[in-house]
């Protein structure tokens, strides 16, 4: 299971986050253009590189960092509705703070924990105008025999 498929299992959000207005996806669709064809927000997750391998031998510890990141298109540029799009996109960071802490022994031999604070960013002057918020998770599992 994928971080991007825990997620879209226990993604419990409601009201504008609600899981029928939210594409959660393994990485970014390959036609960016397509991003918010479906939903208004979009939440991507890389896939870890290291993650199941063969067995080796000896047990390895590896740490990973794999972003998450969370966008939401901004239909309208007013004020009022920027700024409740960025109370709607720490919603959504809240949401996935509380999935990751209540689910985190949902795969075998995996951890995850917060490494950095979320970073926002405002995409507004992009032809797709959106809000943005990365998180960086530090996964933390073994490969190997122990």
């Amino acid at each position: 299971m994928s971080v991007a498929e825990m997620l879209s299992e226990k993604w419990d959000g409601d009201g504008f986050i609600h899981k029928g207005r939210v594409t959660i996806r393994r990485g970014e669709p390959e036609d960016l253009s397509k991003r918010f064809v479906d939903h208004p927000v979009s939440i991507e997750a890389t896939k870890l590189a290291g993650y199941p391998r063969r067995k080796t031998r000896t047990k390895v510890i590896i740490k990973e960092v794999v972003p998450v990141n969370i966008m939401i298109l901004i239909s309208n540029l007013s004020k009022k509705n920027v700024s409740d799009m960025r109370d709607e996109l720490q919603r959504c960071v809240d949401e996935i703070y509380d999935v990751v802490e209540a689910n985190d022994t949902m795969f075998e031999d995996i951890r995850f924990v917060y490494v950095q604070a979320e970073r926002f960013f405002d995409l507004l002057e992009d032809d797709t105008p959106t809000i943005k918020a990365t998180l960086e998770l530090l996964c933390i599992y073994s490969r190997g025999e122990s």
